[in-house]
C-alpha cells in the first residue's frame, strides 16, 4: 500500500523536474522523498535557516530545482519571472496549492481569500475590497490606540518585576487584541477572557499545525486524517474557536453586540456585503474570512513588529530618529489618530525597510495548473512550465538581491523616505522586486490595515517606551527542521517482561533474569524519552526546557538506563559462555544469587557514573535549552558514548557470544538441553542485535569526535547529518526490538507470546457444555 502510494508521487515530482532540467534549469540534485531537507535543518541549526537559500542563489541564478521532501519546487527570485506568474497575464495558469488546503483548513476553514480559487475568490474579493478601504479603516484607529494604551501599560509593569521581556509574545498578543476588537467588537470584549483563551488555543494550534506540516503530515491528505500527531489538539482547538466565532455572528445579527468603531467594524462588513446579484455570504463564508483575517493577520503583524523593535534596538540612531518625529508629530504624549499617521514618515520608513529585511510572509507558493512559458523578454530565457509544477517565490532572498537593492543587507529606511515635495514614495527599481504583500490579483487584502495598524503601535510604544536587547541572544529568523526517531518498542518490552515474569523457567534462569531486566529498563528508557515527546508536540509542554529538575532527572536516566541495560545484555552473554562451558567450575558461576548481586552493582555503579549528569546539566535562560555546562564532561561524554557504551560492550558480547556459540556445537547432550539451546539462540540473536545497532554509533560518535574541529562544506554536512538520523535511528531498535528478535529465534517464546495474546482476547476459552472427560484430562468436543 505505501508503495502504491509513494511510487507515483516520486514518478509525478521526477517527470517534473526532469522537464524543467531539460531546458537547462540549473538546481539540487533530485532525492526521492527527501529532497533537500536535511541541507536546511543543518543550515538552521547553525542559525542559516533562511541564509541557505540565499546561498543557493549565489550557487545556482535567480531560478533553480529544489526539494522540499517529496516535492520539487523551482525557486524564483527574478522579477521579471515573478511578474509573469503573479500579474494578471497568467493569473488562470496558477492556483495555490492544494497542500495548503490541509494546512489551513483545520483552524481557517476552506471558504477565505486564502485558499478560494475562480469564481469563489474573485466573488469574495470584490465583495471585501470596500471593508478595507480607508474610510472603513480610519475609524479603527481609536480601538488600535486604545488597546495598545492598554498593552504599554501592562508590558511597563511587566518589565518592572521582570527586567526582561519576551516581545514577540507581547507584539503577537496586542496586535490579536486589535484585530479581534476590531472584527468583533463589544462580542470579544464581554466574553470572560476570550483573547487569552483564543491566543492561547490559536498558538497552540498553530505550534501543531507546524510541525506536522514540516513532517510532510498535513501535506498527504490519509496522514493528515489519522488521529495522531496532535490531529486532537487541532481538532478541539479548532471547534473552541469556531464556536466563539459562531456565537459572535448570532449575537451581532441579534443585536446583543455592537461595533467597537465610530463605523462599521469587520464583522457589520461581513455581514452587510453583497455581490453583483446582490447575495451576501453565508455563515459559514463570513466564519471563515474573518478567522482568516484575525488569526493569519494578527501573526503577520506581529512578526513585523518584533522585527521592527529588533532592528531599532540595533541601530540607536534610528530609533533617535524615530523619537524626534514623534516628539514633533505627537508632542506631550497625543494619542494618534487617524489624521496623524500621513505626517509619520520616518516612522512608515523603518517599516517598510523591515518588510525588506524581515518579511513574515518569506515565500509565497503558486502551483501550475495549465502549461505554459515564462521570460522570453528583456534578454531572459523562456522557460516551460508544466502542469504541477509548484514554484515558489523566494521573498527573503529577493529582497537582498544587489541587482535590485542597494546595500542590501543594511538597515537604510531612508531608502523608503517620500519625496518632500511630491509626498510620493521613491519609484522601485523592478515592481516585483519587492512583496512584503504578495502582488497582483492576489495579493494581501489587508495591507492597508496592517501598516496603520503598525504605525499606531510603533508611534506609541516609541512614544512611552525605552527597549534594550538581552544581549548574549541569536536573533536570527527561524525555519524549524525535522528530526526521525523510532517511537516503537513499549507494547515488545512489555510482552518481554510479561513472558519472563510468567514462565519459571525464565524467572529462574540467570541469563532470562537478566533480559527480564534489560527489558524493564528499555521500557523505562523509551518511555521517559517517548513521553517527553509526545508532550512537547502533542500538547506544547516541554518539560526539559522549563523545568531544571526535570532537565537534570530526564538526562540521568537516559544515561543509567542505558548502560545498565547494555550491561545486562552483556553478562546475559557472558552467563551463556557459563551455563555451556564443559568446565563445572565455570557452570557454578551461573547461578541466581551471583545474578541478583552483579545486577545490584551494575545498578549502583551507572547510577553513581550519571551523578555528574545532576551536577552540570543546566538551562541556557538566552535559548531555553537543556545543556551540559561543564566543558571538562563535555570532552568525557563522547568518551563514554564510544567505550562504556558501545565499544567494550559489543567487543564483551562478540567474545563470549562466539564462545557460547562454540560451547553448544561442542556439547552433545546437555541437561534440559532442548531449552539450553533455545536460550542460547535468544542469547546469540541478542549478540548480532547489539553489533548491527551499536556498531554503527561507536563509528558515527568516534567519527565525529575526530572531526569536530573540521571545516566541513555543506554536501559534507548534508551526508553527516543523513548518516546520524539513520544511525540514531538504528540505535533506538536495540531499546525497542528485542521482543521481535525473541520471537523469530524462540519457539517457546513464540508460543509464550501467542498464548498471552489468545488470553487478552479470551479465544482459548471453551463452551462447557462441550466438554469430553476422559480420565483428568478435558479436551474439547468438535461437533
Amino acid at each position: 500500500m505505501k508503495w502504491l502510494i509513494i511510487n507515483p508521487l516520486i514518478r509525478s515530482q521526477k517527470r517534473v523536474y526532469d522537464a524543467f532540467r531539460a531546458q537547462g534549469v540549473p538546481g539540487e540534485p533530485f532525492i526521492p522523498l527527501v529532497g533537500q531537507l536535511w541541507h536546511m535543518n543543518e543550515a538552521n541549526k547553525i542559525g542559516r535557516g533562511m541564509d541557505y537559500i540565499v546561498d543557493l542563489v549565489q550557487k545556482h541564478g535567480s531560478y533553480f530545482l529544489f526539494g522540499f521532501g517529496p516535492l520539487t519546487r523551482m525557486i524564483l527570485v527574478e522579477p521579471e519571472l515573478i511578474s509573469d506568474v503573479l500579474g494578471r497575464s497568467n493569473t488562470a495558469n496558477y492556483e495555490k496549492p492544494p497542500d495548503l488546503i490541509n494546512i489551513v483548513k483545520p483552524i481557517l476553514g476552506i471558504h477565505n481569500l486564502l485558499v478560494s480559487e475562480g469564481d469563489e475568490h474573485d466573488r469574495a474579493r470584490k465583495m471585501l475590497n470596500p471593508a478595507f478601504h480607508f474610510v472603513n479603516l480610519r475609524s479603527m484607529v481609536p480601538i488600535m490606540s486604545n488597546e495598545t494604551v492598554k498593552a504599554i501599560d501592562s508590558l511597563l509593569s511587566l518589565a518592572l518585576s521582570t527586567n526582561e521581556v519576551n516581545l514577540e509574545i507581547q507584539m503577537n498578543s496586542l496586535t490579536l487584541s486589535i484585530i479581534a476588537s476590531s472584527a468583533f467588537g463589544q462580542g470579544f470584549e464581554t466574553t470572560p477572557h476570550a483573547k487569552e483563551s483564543i491566543c492561547t488555543t490559536f498558538n497552540k494550534v498553530k505550534d501543531v499545525i507546524e510541525y506536522r506540516t514540516l513532517h510532510m503530515i498535513n501535506q498527504i491528505k490519509f496522514l493528515a486524517e489519522l488521529p495522531f500527531w496532535g490531529k486532537k489538539i487541532v481538532d478541539d482547538g479548532a471547534k473552541k474557536v469556531n464556536d466563539f466565532v459562531d456565537q459572535a455572528i448570532a449575537d451581532r445579527r441579534s443585536g446583543k453586540s455592537t461595533s467597537l468603531c465610530a463605523g462599521q467594524d469587520i464583522l457589520d462588513l461581513l455581514l452587510n456585503a453583497v455581490d453583483d446579484k446582490g447575495e451576501s455570504f453565508s455563515d459559514q463564508q463570513i466564519r471563515d474570512e474573518a478567522l482568516t483575517f484575525v488569526l493569519a493577520g494578527h501573526e503577520t503583524t506581529g512578526n513585523l513588529m518584533t522585527w521592527t523593535l529588533y532592528l531599532l534596538m540595533t541601530h540607536a540612531e534610528v530609533l533617535e530618529a524615530c523619537r524626534e518625529e514623534v516628539d514633533r508629530i505627537l508632542p506631550n504624549g497625543t494619542i494618534p489618530d487617524f489624521e496623524h499617521m500621513a505626517d509619520l514618515q520616518v516612522i512608515e520608513a523603518v517599516l517598510y525597510e523591515s518588510l525588506r529585511l524581515y518579511p513574515p510572509a518569506a515565500f509565497i507558493v503558486r502551483q501550475c495548473i495549465k502549461e505554459h512559458t515564462i521570460g522570453g523578454t528583456n534578454d531572459k530565457s523562456s522557460i516551460f512550465i508544466p502542469v504541477g509544477a509548484m514554484i515558489v517565490i523566494h521573498n527573503y532572498t529577493l529582497h537582498r538581491r544587489e541587482d535590485y537593492w542597494s546595500c542590501p543587507l543594511e538597515f537604510d529606511y531612508k531608502r523608503w523616505m517620500r519625496d518632500p515635495v511630491s509626498g510620493l514614495k521613491p519609484k522601485l527599481t523592478h515592481p516585483y522586486a519587492y512583496l512584503p504583500f504578495a502582488s497582483g490579483t492576489r495579493n494581501c487584502i489587508g495591507q492597508n490595515f496592517a501598516i496603520l495598524e503598525a504605525k499606531v503601535m510603533f508611534a506609541m510604544l516609541v512614544q512611552r517606551c525605552n527597549f534594550k536587547l538581552v544581549p548574549g541572544q541569536q536573533i536570527v529568523p527561524e525555519m524549524k527542521g525535522i528530526t526521525m526517531k523510532t517511537k516503537y518498542g513499549i507494547t515488545g518490552n512489555g510482552m518481554n517482561i510479561l513472558i519472563f515474569l510468567s514462565i519459571r523457567t525464565y524467572r529462574t534462569t540467570p541469563c532470562t533474569f537478566y533480559f527480564l531486566i534489560c527489558s524493564i529498563l528499555n521500557l523505562a528508557y523509551i518511555s521517559i524519552t517517548l513521553m517527553t515527546r509526545i508532550m512537547s508536540i502533542g500538547y506544547g509542554i516541554d518539560f526539559t526546557h522549563t523545568s531544571i529538575v526535570w532537565c537534570k532527572l530526564k538526562q540521568f536516566f537516559v544515561v543509567s538506563l542505558s548502560l545498565i541495560s547494555v550491561t545486562c545484555s552483556c553478562m546475559a552473554t557472558i552467563d551463556q559462555f557459563l551455563v555451556t562451558s564443559k568446565n563445572a567450575n565455570l557452570r557454578r558461576y551461573s547461578n541466581m544469587k551471583l545474578t541478583y548481586r552483579i545486577t545490584l552493582i551494575s545498578i549502583i555503579i551507572w547510577c553513581v557514573h550519571a551523578i555528574p549528569v545532576l551536577v552540570f546539566r543546566d538551562i541556557i535562560p538566552t535559548s531555553n535549552t537543556c545543556v551540559n555546562i561543564n566543558t571538562i564532561y563535555a570532552i568525557y561524554i563522547p568518551l563514554y558514548l564510544i567505550g562504556l557504551f558501545c565499544g567494550i560492550p559489543v567487543l564483551i558480547v562478540i567474545i563470549f557470544g562466539y564462545l557460547a556459540y562454540r560451547n553448544i556445537r561442542q556439547i552433545r547432550v546437555l541437561l534440559d538441553q532442548h531449552a539450553d539451546r533455545q536460550i542460547t539462540k535468544m542469547t546469540i540473536i541478542q549478540v548480532l542485535f547489539i553489533i548491527i545497532f551499536m556498531v554503527p554509533f561507536g563509528i558515527y560518535t568516534t567519527y565525529s569526535s575526530i572531526t569536530s574541529n573540521v571545516s566541513k562544506s555543506a554536501d559534507r554536512l548534508l551526508k553527516e547529518y543523513f548518516a546520524s538520523v539513520i544511525i540514531l535511528t538504528l540505535t533506538s531498535f536495540y531499546f525497542a526490538g528485542s521482543c521481535y528478535m525473541f520471537m523469530i529465534s524462540s519457539k517457546r517464546f513464540r508460543q509464550a507470546v501467542l498464548a498471552r495474546i489468545l488470553w487478552c482476547k479470551r479465544t482459548h476459552r471453551v463452551n462447557p457444555l462441550h466438554l469430553i472427560t476422559i480420565g483428568r484430562v478435558i479436551l474439547p468436543y468438535n461437533t
